[in-house]
């Protein structure tokens, strides 16, 4: 058996999943499109290229999303969709048509499709734990070196 949650029942709300070439865009507030799913299988794009976080969630509410799927997201970002009454699934990475199949199937794709570097589960206290990069390289914009070429 997986460690992800296992949901009995498919889930039957409107999602909306950033998408970026068929896949979870890596960035919600970056995203240009918003893929909207409603409960009978209709779809429909949305492009939020140009939107302000504040925009973006309204779209959602508005679209009667329940459910926000995506990568990375801003706190800021997360508040204005909670507090709309939308869940956040965040840290997901992948093809949309598996992360969707698997969401409908009622598996936790937070664990299945997690992006790379990403632990999931819950603190002592009960919260979620944030995603954690492990042996991330920062790359410096420019690399400085003295007259005999060693890096400084």
């Amino acid at each position: 058996m997986g460690h992800g949650i296992r949901i009995e029942a498919p889930l039957m709300e409107t999602i909306a999943i950033t998408e970026w070439n068929d896949l979870v865009s890596p960035l919600y507030d970056a995203a240009c499109c918003l893929l909207i799913v409603r409960p009978d299988g209709k779809r429909n794009t949305i492009n939020v290229k140009t939107f302000s976080l504040s925009d973006k969630s309204d779209r959602c509410f508005k679209e009667g999303v329940a459910v926000v799927i995506c990568g990375a997201i801003s706190t800021m970002a997360r508040m204005l969709l909670e507090g709309k009454g939308i869940t956040v699934l965040s840290w997901v990475s992948g093809p949309i048509e598996a992360v969707i199949d698997s969401y409908r199937g009622g598996n936790d794709v937070t664990a299945l499709f997690a992006m790379p570097g990403c632990r999931r589960g819950r603190r002592a206290d009960g919260q979620p734990r944030r995603c954690r990069r492990r042996g991330r390289v920062e790359t410096p914009a420019k690399i400085s070196t003295t007259e005999k070429g060693r890096r400084l």
